[in-house]
């Protein structure tokens, strides 16, 4: 029993020290999105989008904020499936999610039981499917 205090200590600890690590990592996604948006060739730059997001998109849980992990997800679906990277429409979906990622961190906007994000990362999703059943 004593271990389990422990470990639950331990992981409270670290839980504090998640937001700095989420914050990281949308600034990393923040950089990544200014590469792109400034890119002559858009189409070679949106693979550091498409890192930083899948970074996300697998570590967002972890650090206590799935529905931005969610938002993340559905933007590396969104650039695995696009057929043309420097469309202008790319642009804005990668800038849309980018931005939306940083207002649920500045939220606190953790998980589904905060209806803004939650409607927020749903619409991401629509526009997304929209696009993708017009281009394919």
């Amino acid at each position: 029993m004593k271990a389990v205090q422990r470990a639950e200590q331990a992981l409270s600890l670290l839980s504090e020290q998640f937001s700095d690590w989420m914050e990281a990592e949308v600034a990393s996604l923040e950089t990544a999105r200014d590469t792109f948006l400034a890119a002559n060739d858009r189409a070679s730059a949106v693979a550091d989008v498409f890192r930083s997001a899948h970074d996300m998109k697998g570590q967002g849980e972890t650090f206590g904020f799935p529905i931005a992990a969610r938002a993340a997800a559905n933007l590396t679906q969104f650039l695995e499936q696009i057929d043309d990277a420097s469309a202008p429409v790319v642009a804005i979906v990668v800038d849309e999610h980018v931005k939306a990622i940083r207002a649920m961190l500045a939220e606190d906007a953790r998980d589904e039981s905060h209806p803004i994000a939650l409607k927020l990362v749903g619409e991401l999703e629509k526009v997304c499917n929209d696009l993708l059943s017009k281009s394919g």
